[in-house]
């Protein structure tokens, strides 16, 4: 599975999430009081060491940013487009849907 194939997994998943929470205020609260047994019973396999913190960031006078971890970048496979986009220098576009504004952020691919 390539980096691609592996973003969109998460992110269906994550929409799945997010639209349980908009949807089911029970489900919103036991996610946010117990997040790896909640998951889990969504069919997620969380590994013991991993720590998962949910903030409730549904105010939408606040934006949040959150920092993900820095990538392996051994490990990243890149589709044909990706690899082309690298090649040829081209910007590429950052989007958040979750949200009541978009931020486009124009981001060079070295």
């Amino acid at each position: 599975m390539n980096i691609s194939e592996k973003q969109a997994k998460f992110n269906e998943y994550q929409n799945k999430i997010i639209n349980l929470c908009w949807t089911d205020e029970t489900f919103k609260q036991e996610l946010i009081a117990n997040p790896a047994e909640t998951l889990s019973k969504l069919g997620a396999t969380i590994d013991s060491n991993t720590k998962i913190v949910v903030n409730d960031q549904s105010d939408a006078s606040v934006l949040n940013i959150n920092i993900p971890p820095k990538p392996d970048m051994a490990d990243i496979e890149l589709t044909e487009e990706e690899l082309e986009i690298v090649a040829g220098g081209q910007e590429a576009s950052i989007r958040s849907y979750f949200c009541d504004w978009t931020i486009n952020i124009p981001i060079t691919i070295y």
